[in-house]
C-alpha cells in the first residue's frame, strides 16, 4: 500500500503506522463496505481474503476492472476474477488518502483557517485570504460538489469528500482504475 503512494514502509517505526502517516501528508481510512465503495473511492486498499479453510490473508488491492482485481502480496501481483474476490472478501478495507494542508478534522459551516482556504480553492471559490471561513457561499459549492459526486446532502466535508476532491487534481494520487472525476456514485 505504501509503495503505491511512493512512501517506503521502512519510514515508519512501529505497528501503529496510521498514527505516523500524517508526517508525509497521508491519513488512514478504514471502512466496512462494498465493492461499489472501493470503486467509488478508487484508491489502493488493504483487504483481507479468506482461503478455503477460512483463514484470513491480507493483500493490497492495486487494480480493478470490470471482471478482475489485481492484488499484491509482498512483491507478487496476483490477478483474480472479480467473482472469486467477492466470494472471499468480507467487505472490510483500509486505504490511505492525501490530507489537505492543515487538516485535522472534518469541516462544517463556520470552520475557519488554512484548510478552508484550500477547500475553497479546490472548488473554484475565492475565500477571504486574510480570514477564510466556511461560509454560506462555500457551503453551496460543497453541497453542489457532493450532489454531483453522490456524496449525500449534508455540508460536512468528511474523508470521502476530501478523497473525491483530491481525485479532481489527481497529482501524486494512486488510483485503482483510471479516474472518472465526473461519475456519480
Amino acid at each position: 500500500l505504501f509503495r503505491s503512494w511512493g512512501t517506503p514502509l521502512e519510514s515508519f517505526q512501529d505497528a501503529d503506522i496510521c498514527s505516523q502517516v500524517a508526517q508525509v501528508g497521508l491519513a488512514c481510512y478504514s471502512k466496512s463496505g462494498s465493492l461499489a465503495d472501493i470503486r467509488f473511492l478508487n484508491r489502493p486498499a488493504v483487504v483481507s481474503l479468506s482461503d478455503m479453510s477460512g483463514s484470513a490473508h491480507f493483500f493490497t488491492l492495486t487494480g480493478i476492472s470490470n471482471d478482475t482485481v489485481t492484488l499484491v502480496a509482498g512483491e507478487q501481483p496476483i490477478t483474480l476474477p472479480l467473482v472469486l474476490f467477492q466470494q472471499r472478501w468480507k467487505g472490510e478495507f483500509q486505504l490511505l488518502w492525501r490530507m489537505p494542508p492543515a487538516y485535522d478534522t472534518p469541516l462544517a459551516p463556520g470552520s475557519d483557517g488554512p484548510v478552508v482556504a484550500w477547500l475553497a480553492s479546490q472548488l473554484g471559490a475565492e475565500p477571504d485570504a486574510s480570514a477564510p471561513v466556511y461560509d454560506a457561499d462555500l457551503q453551496q459549492q460543497v453541497l453542489a460538489f457532493k450532489a454531483d459526486r453522490g456524496l449525500g446532502r449534508d455540508s460536512t466535508v468528511d474523508v470521502e469528500t476530501w478523497i473525491q476532491i483530491n481525485s479532481i487534481e489527481g497529482l501524486g494520487i494512486p488510483f485503482l482504475s483510471a479516474p472518472n472525476t465526473e461519475a456519480p456514485r
